[in-house]
């Protein structure tokens, strides 16, 4: 369901109308509108034009005005035309505003194609490639979603776009002249071209690229599916885990992700912190976190003008901007500032600048000192080198620096950019995606929330068992004696989910169960209960600030264990599979990692999704025999 409307044009979007190229290569495009229904539905394509965006007329799909590659033929011409194109299933369904892919602002899609290219460049040429594989045969599609957060410009202009991955045109192949016929070589290319999706962000408050998927529909095309309405649907990004389809009067329309809660902004004050805990079969190590007031939203509108004003979204934003930052730096090829100094000598830097405090990643290469006063910080080179140094200012906000000490280049010279840029990927996996249990959340189960979804952190645990139920403890899920936890729900599922449940007492609001940060813990109890041996430790602790649960994590996938990670704004548990880290350097000097999650939602789906791994902020790392 593609429409383009007439949203005006601002610094950081071209949303124009639909030319008659992006009718013929939407129409050309059979994944595209493939993706859009419902499997196995059959589905009638009706094409709509308008001169005012108000009033619509049906244009005539005949045979006679349909060319070989699927554009269509009109007697007018008209550039300024709107095109939009609704898809009737027997349902109830929706339009998105779409733009052509060579409308999309210029630096999105220069970000996806590279960030695609560095994958394509490494399964060619890297041994150290995807083992699920990369997309070694896809491109952007012809169009792409613009995707809005109430945060920015509050709303009104596009925040993200959402482009598309379809599987890559193939060479068209003359038919052989020895051939009568003048038939086609047998072509499946149409089977499976949904390459999920790449989400790039308009802004420097979000990461240059939050999230991706290389199977499937995207997003806001899943989105279309659940929308409860006829009319257009505007997709609304809050965070990893939560999508929401609004009307044109604000109301939602459809979701994906779980109800969202409010808690205290007082938590605020753990920010820096880690809550680590422990339990094996002899001893428990209580993390000893505190917890704080939590509660629903009476409606979404009051949710979404508190997720837009609170001190604690708006603190919590802050904290992922300064995340970003670093890598929208590395992105786009802006080096750190640097700064040199001598051996041997103290010598005072960034004078007039009040300092917080600062640290060196090598403290090898130089030693700093943030002075009485904090004004500006003393530093003496202690061997001759190069390091990261980073400084946080008395406002909150750091800095990073390139310090030299030494003579390591001669005066006046800078660093060549030859000298710069990211390292090839590395991925680490706990098995792949053929072993993941596709899980869900349960609807009004009488033993959980009666009136709505069963809470993302039992389906979590229940995901964790499930695989560990068939990679060496089948006492977990079903038979005591046998690896047979299923693929997907049924009722030893739901008795797990059941138990969980109990244990980490979510409370239900708004028709989807919420469970807390230090309560998620409680979920290890089923293996006891099972009679399971077991060693796991977790920890958690605040969004874009909470670096061990971060590398608990990483630490445990590099076991080849999965891990149960938060995400977000402690929306959402899914259950991580795949890590992958690349680093920025300058020199030998590494000033930026990027690093991602590859995660099993909990949505009962057929594909996984990449996401940033910086708003971590819960991570498990268990073993079960």
């Amino acid at each position: 369901m593609i429409v383009s409307s007439g949203i005006p044009d601002d610094s950081l979007v071209k949303l124009i109308t639909l030319s008659r190229h992006l009718l013929r290569t939407s129409l050309a495009g059979a994944c595209l509108l493939a993706a859009t229904t419902v499997e196995g539905a059959t589905a009638l394509l009706e094409l709509e034009r308008s001169t005012n965006n108000v009033t619509w007329e049906k244009v005539p799909l005949a045979p006679e005005h349909l060319t070989a590659k699927g554009g269509v033929l009109q007697n007018t011409h008209d550039p300024k035309a709107f095109y939009r194109l609704r898809i009737q299933d027997n349902q109830l369904s929706g339009f998105v505003t779409a733009l052509p892919l060579d409308s999309a602002p210029t630096q999105a899609v220069e970000i996806a194609k590279q960030f695609m290219a560095e994958l394509f460049l490494e399964d060619a040429e890297s041994e150290g490639g995807d083992p699920e594989g990369n997309w070694a045969d896809a491109e952007l599609g012809p169009v792409c979603y613009p995707v809005y957060d109430p945060s920015v410009d509050g709303g009104r202009t596009p925040a993200f776009i959402e482009f598309k991955v379809v599987r890559k045109t193939p060479p068209t192949v003359n038919p052989s002249p020895n051939d009568p016929f003048g038939m086609s070589p047998p072509d499946t290319s149409d089977d499976d071209c949904d390459r999920g999706h790449l989400l790039v962000s308009l802004t420097r408050s979000d990461f240059p690229v939050p999230g991706y998927s290389q199977r499937g529909a995207t997003p806001v095309e899943l989105l279309l599916r659940k929308a409860r309405t006829t009319g257009p649907v505007k997709p609304v990004r809050y965070d990893d885990g939560l999508l929401i389809g609004e009307d044109p009067a604000g109301e939602v329309v459809g979701s994906i992700g779980n109800t969202p809660f409010l808690i205290d902004a007082a938590i605020l004050k753990i920010a820096g912190q880690e809550f680590e805990g422990s339990a094996n079969e002899q001893t428990t190590q209580d993390d000893k976190g505190p917890s704080f007031p939590a509660q629903g939203f009476a409606s979404y509108r009051e949710f979404k003008s508190n997720f837009a004003t609170s001190p604690l979204y708006a603190e919590l934003r802050r904290l992922k901007a300064q995340s970003a930052a670093g890598e929208w730096n590395a992105v786009l090829g802006v080096e750190p500032t640097s700064i040199r100094v001598p051996l041997k000598v103290r010598t005072k830097i960034l004078v007039d600048r009040q300092i917080r405090q600062a640290s060196v990643a090598d403290p090898e290469i130089a030693a700093v000192t943030v002075p009485t006063d904090q004004n500006g910080l003393w530093v003496t080179g202690q061997k001759e080198g190069g390091t990261l140094l980073e400084v946080t200012y008395q406002d909150g906000t750091t800095e990073p620096f390139l310090l030299f000490a030494g003579t390591l280049l001669n005066p006046g010279t800078t660093l060549s950019a030859t000298t710069a840029g990211w390292t090839s990927w590395k991925y680490w996996y706990a098995g792949n995606w053929n072993d993941q249990r596709r899980y869900q959340q349960y609807q009004n189960d009488a033993q959980m929330c009666p009136g709505g979804a069963s809470g993302c952190g039992p389906a979590a645990w229940a995901m964790l068992y499930g695989w560990w139920d068939r990679k060496g403890s089948p006492r977990l899920i079903k038979n005591t004696s046998q690896a047979d936890a299923p693929l997907s729900n049924d009722d030893s599922i739901r008795d797990c989910n059941r138990y969980v449940f109990d244990q980490v007492g979510p409370f239900c609001v708004s028709g989807q169960a919420a469970t807390m940060p230090w309560n998620m813990k409680a979920g290890r109890h089923w293996a006891a209960h099972r009679g399971a041996g077991r060693d796991i430790s977790w920890s958690w602790g605040l969004p874009y600030a909470s670096f061990g649960s971060l590398s608990r994590v990483a630490d445990s996938i590099k076991a080849g264990r999965p891990s149960i990670v938060g995400l977000g704004y402690y929306w959402h548990y899914p259950l991580a599979y795949g890590y992958k880290a690349r680093q920025y350097k300058t020199g030998k000097i590494v000033w930026n990692t990027q690093r991602y999650f590859k995660c099993n939602m909990g949505w009962g789906g057929d594909s996984a999704q990449w996401h940033n791994a910086n708003s971590t902020w819960f991570g498990t790392h268990a073993r079960y025999w």
